[in-house]
């Protein structure tokens, strides 16, 4: 799952970001630009309805930590997982890495798989593609 938000860092400056999901805690490295963070948390298969919350954890510079809710999102089990999931780390040095973001609703199945392999056969090896799905129909 993709996350995002904004940081108000004017009083302290913030040594680490991790982004907690639910009780356990998984926590993931949030990726941070400006005053905007991002993350994405590998949050598993789906079996029933469940809600599930997000917070973020912020070391400061100061060596203390402090938490703030973000939301929480209701989770769906309407469709199974066909990827694998994504890594909690991105390889490679930041200066070389690509992001590649999609937005889909109701592609046409044949043009659709030609954009996946077409990403998938660049010779650039450092990249991540989220894709996000506007409403889809299951089929």
């Amino acid at each position: 799952m993709f996350v995002h938000g904004c940081l108000d860092v004017r009083d302290q400056e913030i040594r680490t970001l991790r982004v907690l999901a639910g009780d356990r805690g998984a926590r993931v490295e949030a990726r941070r630009g400006d005053s905007e963070w991002w993350a994405i948390v590998p949050i598993g298969r789906i079996a029933e309805p469940r809600s599930l919350r997000f917070r973020l954890e912020a070391e400061l510079r100061s060596g203390e930590t402090t938490t703030t809710d973000v939301g929480v999102v209701g989770l769906e089990p309407e469709l199974p997982l066909v990827a694998e999931p994504v890594p909690d780390r991105w390889p490679g040095e930041a200066e070389n890495r690509v992001a590649i973001c999609m937005g889909t609703h109701e592609p046409p199945p044949e043009l659709f798989g030609r954009q996946i392999e077409s990403i998938r056969a660049q010779t650039h090896g450092e990249w991540i593609c989220v894709i996000s799905d506007d409403a889809s129909r299951p089929e």
